[in-house]
């Protein structure tokens, strides 16, 4: 009986990445160079891959008179291909790899070196080159190569986004249990000084740690009623 050929995925994934991975803060990550030369050992003359190109209105100054007395200038609109899509806010890049037969294409997001998202006025073309890099790597595990580290990935960024969340949950609570003290006749602007005093802040929702927000909801339960009355208005006499 012939033996069953591997798919790419199964030849890609069956290689083990752990002794070539590097750190980046809790995380393991492959090099864009050794991603490749692990791809290509495996499928020798068989890989490739082609970053997308999004045609993007840019607006140009162009100067259409320069004479001693005057210079005058006139914006140009043009097409150009850029490699990366913006939503006007960040960006993205996307990535096609082919393996063999196999074809895959994937996106991600432009980020700084602490994963955050770049705004799209301050990207420069380092920060999209250094993107498509990842994101070739991105697309390769898609492929099968190093699929684990990006597996750890994603399992850091859940636990990230539900204490995210629970913390979010917490300063409702205490943005809740704040409102009710108003409605209950407690003066607003002493509520907002003991605030300051005592957590730094006048807005529960300002505060991220999960621990104050809880001690928050505690503090607010237990202030006395006549220690946050309104002061009286003094009439004055006509």
């Amino acid at each position: 009986m012939a033996e069953q050929k591997k798919s790419v995925f199964q030849t890609l994934n069956s290689i083990s990445v752990q002794k070539h991975t590097k750190k980046k803060g809790n995380l393991d990550y492959l090099e864009w160079s050794t991603a490749i030369t692990l791809a290509n050992d495996a499928f020798p003359d068989g890989v490739s891959y082609k970053v997308r190109e999004f045609p993007t209105k840019i607006y140009k100054q162009i100067c259409v008179e320069d004479s001693k007395d005057c210079k005058r200038y006139v914006i140009v609109e043009d097409v150009q291909p850029l490699q990366y899509c913006s939503d006007g806010r960040t960006a993205w890049v996307e990535v096609e790899v082919t393996v063999a037969d196999h074809t895959i294409s994937e996106t991600l997001a432009v980020m700084d070196n602490r994963n955050h998202s770049i705004p799209v006025n301050d990207i420069t073309s380092t920060d999209v080159n250094k993107s498509i890099k990842r994101c070739l790597v991105k697309a390769l595990a898609n492929c099968g190569l190093g699929l684990s580290c990006w597996q750890k990935d994603l399992e850091e960024s859940y636990n990230a986004t539900v204490e995210t969340v629970k913390n979010a949950e917490k300063a409702l609570t205490a943005i809740e249990t704040f409102k009710a003290k108003v409605t209950e006749g407690y003066d607003r602007n002493k509520l907002v000084s003991w605030l300051k005093v005592n957590y730094g802040c006048s807005n529960p929702a300002t505060i991220e740690d999960a621990e104050k927000l809880n001690q928050l909801k505690t503090d607010l339960d237990n202030l006395k009623a006549e220690d946050f009355k309104a002061d009286k208005k003094v009439k004055e006499d006509k």
